[in-house]
C-alpha cells in the first residue's frame, strides 16, 4: 500500500506537536518493515527537512491554513500522478472531495477557537471531511468526544491512537544549570496561552523567583522577546530535551485545548514535576500524578506551582515513581498500529 502524507500546511498551522506525533508513528512503521510506503506531499519551503523521505513537491494553492480545502487541481493532480491509495491529513486543514480516501487526523483545539466561536466555514468544511473521510485518528477519548460534539465526525470511523513516549527520556542526564528553574514547551498547543502565563509568574516572582526555560521550535505567532528570567531553547538534542525536564523545579505546560497529553506524558517519562490545566486529555492519559490548576484561574496555576514546588523529597520521588510507571505504558509501536489499521481500511 502506498500512503500520501500531506504536509503543505504545516507551517501556517504552527504544527509542531501534530509533526511530531505524525513522524515518531512513521518511523516506527519504517523501522518495523511493514510492506506500507509514504509519499509526502511537500512545497519548496519544506521539502528538503523531509530529506530520506520519497517526496512529490507540490506548488500550494492560495496561503493555506486553517479550514483550507485542498481545491487545487495542480495538488489533486499529483495526488492522482503519484497513484497513492489513501491520503493522510491533518483534520485543520483537510481535503475536501479528494481524489484518494483520506484519513484524518489531529491532536488538539487550539486552532479553532476563534472559528468555534463564530461557526465559520473552516468549521463547516471539517464537517463535510469528517463525513466523507475512511478514518479519523485521535490521540484521546477526550478528543473523540470533542470531535463528535463539534464536528460531528462518525464514531464509527474515529480511531483513539495514544501518543507514545520515547524510551531514552528516563535515562539520567547531567544538569545544564545550577540553579532551580521552572520548565515550559511552546508548540500547537501552548501558543495562546503561554504569553500569558509567563507574565503570571513575573508578578509572582517574589513567590517564584527561578528563571524560566521554554523549549520549542521557533514559532511565528511568539514574542520577539519573551523578557527578563526567561531563557528560549530552539534546537536540542534528546539527551538535553531530557536534563531540562528532569532537573526542572516544575514543568509548566499552560495547554488549555490541549487533546493529546503528548507533553505531559513525555515530562513523566523523563522524570518531572508537572502542572497543567484540568480539564483537557492530561486528565486522561496521567490521571492524578499532575498537580492541576483551573485555567481560567491565574491564582489557581499559582497555587499549583506551589504546590508543586512544596514537596516533601519523599513525596516528589514518590510522584516521579508514579509518573514514569504510567507514562512507561505508552509506546509508538502501540500508536503505529493504529495508524497502520486506519490506513487499511
Amino acid at each position: 500500500m502506498l500512503a500520501g502524507i500531506n504536509t503543505l500546511q504545516a507551517e501556517s498551522l504552527n504544527s509542531s506537536n501534530e509533526e511530531h506525533y505524525l513522524f515518531r508513528i512513521l518511523d516506527t512503521i519504517r523501522g518495523a518493515q511493514d510492506n506500507t510506503r509514504f509519499v509526502l506531499f511537500t512545497h519548496e519551503g519544506n521539502h528538503d527537512r523531509y530529506e530520506g523521505w520519497m517526496r512529490v513537491r507540490v506548488k500550494p494553492y492560495g496561503r493555506g491554513g486553517l479550514g483550507w480545502s485542498n481545491g487545487d487541481p495542480g495538488f489533486a493532480a499529483a495526488v492522482r500522478q503519484a497513484k497513492v491509495d489513501v491520503l493522510l491529513s491533518l483534520l485543520e486543514a483537510a481535503p475536501v472531495n479528494s481524489p484518494v480516501p483520506t484519513v484524518l487526523y489531529t491532536l488538539g483545539l487550539s486552532a479553532w477557537q476563534d472559528e468555534l466561536n463564530k461557526s465559520g466555514s473552516a468549521v463547516k468544511a471539517a464537517k463535510r471531511a469528517c463525513a466523507q473521510a475512511r478514518a479519523i485518528l485521535l490521540p484521546s477519548e477526550f478528543m473523540r468526544r470533542k470531535c463528535l460534539e463539534l464536528f460531528e465526525s462518525p464514531l464509527d470511523k474515529s480511531i483513539v491512537a495514544h501518543p507514545g513516549v520515547d524510551a531514552g527520556l528516563d535515562t539520567r542526564q547531567p544538569s545544564l544549570l545550577n540553579a532551580p528553574y521552572f520548565m515550559s514547551f511552546l508548540d500547537s498547543a501552548t501558543t495562546a496561552h503561554l504569553s500569558e502565563a509567563c507574565a503570571d509568574l513575573k508578578k509572582r516572582n517574589n513567590d517564584f523567583p527561578y528563571p524560566l526555560i521554554i523549549a520549542g521550535p521557533p514559532s511565528d505567532t511568539e514574542p520577539l522577546s519573551w523578557g527578563e528570567n526567561i531563557i528560549r531553547v530552539e534546537t536540542y538534542t534528546p539527551q538535553v530535551l531530557a536534563s531540562l525536564y528532569q532537573h526542572s523545579a516544575a514543568f509548566l505546560y499552560p495547554a488549555k485545548y490541549d487533546g493529546s497529553g503528548m507533553r505531559v506524558i513525555e515530562a513523566l517519562r523523563a522524570g518531572a514535576t508537572v502542572v497543567t490545566p484540568t480539564g483537557n486529555a492530561a486528565n486522561e492519559l496521567a490521571g492524578d500524578i499532575p498537580f492541576f490548576y483551573n485555567p481560567a484561574s491565574a491564582a489557581s496555576m499559582g497555587q499549583a506551582i506551589r504546590w508543586a514546588i512544596e514537596q516533601t523529597p519523599a513525596q516528589r520521588k514518590q510522584r516521579i515513581q508514579q509518573g514514569r510507571t504510567l507514562a512507561g505504558k505508552y509506546s509508538w509501536e502501540k500508536t503505529a498500529w493504529k495508524l497502520l489499521a486506519a490506513l487499511k481500511r
